[in-house]
């Protein structure tokens, strides 16, 4: 068995064919919001996190320079001032829980003032190094040097005792006037954590909606089955009506060619329906002796597409080369605007003699 034949028969269940699309639907949504929204997602809060560095950061340095004027203006010496302000940085805290705080480094670096680490103030940071290797506070005075702030990326411990180490993004800015810097900073897994709470609810709505669509779906297939099943009982029907017609019966596309006849119509000259199916109607077996019925089926043709229907007495040869003699209609089928969809004929004997075929067997004139 090939593999074309093996998923031809893996799909053939009609609850597989409803499924399957709604499982690949779901794949899909999957893959948007998980490789494509969220990736956008993530960088949207960073960026609104970085600016929120930048602006809460900006806040403490404002402070700073609060304390720096009494000193211009001689109200507190330099040491006093720096100690006010460095109280007042140590009690601002933000974020969730109150979890997110400030320090304070100068330009060697030596750490000033550490919030949620004391044993950190006054100590060299010249090789004070993340797990990786990297010494972060030398870092922060090297890229704030031209700009004055800068980002600098680094893992560190989390609030609280015996915390794990994650990475994290800092905001840092200098203080000229003092050679500080203060910074602050964020851990990556928060923002990751809150753009996959908005991925997951986008998952869940999209979710919720291709099952209320798979629903839908399945309602409808149900009803287009129904529909199916009585629109293929009345075709039979039709179909038997058709073919078992004592009349011959045909079926033209507009411009004249054969898409059907009916087995009595085929029975009674002995061809089959390769042998007219797709040649204009007027080239057909019922024709070929009387060159003047054929030039009357391709003018009664050309009027029946303009919407006319004739009516008009013809010979038809039999099985047994007899010309019988027939009445002959063709007429347009109409849509429900009046436009004409295809041909009807109709072909009604006429001759009291003559015998109407059985339906047995097509007998075919090809050899």
């Amino acid at each position: 068995m090939n593999l074309r034949s093996l998923f031809g028969r893996l799909v053939a269940p009609l609850w597989v064919k409803m499924v399957l699309p709604i499982v690949l639907s779901i794949i899909l949504f999957s893959l948007a919001i998980f490789g494509v929204h969220l990736p956008s997602v993530y960088k949207t809060l960073l960026d609104e996190r970085e600016n929120g560095l930048k602006n809460i950061t900006q806040i403490a340095v404002e402070m700073v320079r609060y304390y720096h004027d009494f000193e211009l203006k001689g109200i507190m010496t330099r040491e006093d001032a720096q100690e006010t302000a460095l109280k007042a940085i140590s009690k601002m805290r933000y974020g969730r829980k109150g979890r997110d705080y400030f320090w304070v480094n100068d330009l060697h670096p030596r750490m000033v003032m550490h919030t949620t680490i004391p044993s950190l103030d006054g100590r060299d940071l010249n090789d004070y190094q993340d797990p990786a290797g990297k010494r972060m506070f030398v870092e922060m005075v090297r890229k704030s040097e031209k700009t004055g702030d800068a980002f600098v990326r680094y893992s560190w411990q989390l609030a609280g005792k015996n915390s794990p180490i994650m990475p994290k993004i800092s905001y840092v800015k200098r203080f000229a006037p003092w050679g500080w810097i203060i910074g602050t900073g964020a851990y990556f897994h928060d923002i990751e954590a809150a753009a996959r709470v908005e991925a997951e609810g986008l998952l869940f709505i999209s979710i919720a909606v291709l099952m209320a669509i798979g629903l839908l779906a399945f309602i409808s297939i149900r009803q287009g089955m129904r529909a199916g099943r009585i629109i293929r009982s009345r075709e039979a029907t039709l179909r038997g009506i058709f073919d078992q017609s004592r009349e011959f019966m045909g079926v033209l596309e507009l411009d004249g060619r054969v898409r059907r006849a009916n087995r009595t119509a085929m029975d009674f000259s002995g061809v089959s329906q390769e042998e007219i199916i797709g040649k204009p109607f007027w080239e057909a077996a019922w024709w070929r002796r009387r060159p003047e019925d054929r030039e009357r089926v391709r003018q009664a043709v050309a009027k029946a597409r303009e919407g006319g229907m004739t009516v008009f007495d013809a010979k038809h040869e039999a099985q047994d080369g007899r010309m019988i003699d027939v009445e002959v209609a063709i007429q347009p089928i109409l849509d429900e605007k009046g436009k004409p969809l295809f041909i009807f004929t109709r072909t009604a004997l006429t001759s009291p003699s003559a015998k109407r075929p059985k339906h047995t067997c097509v007998v075919s004139r090809r050899k």
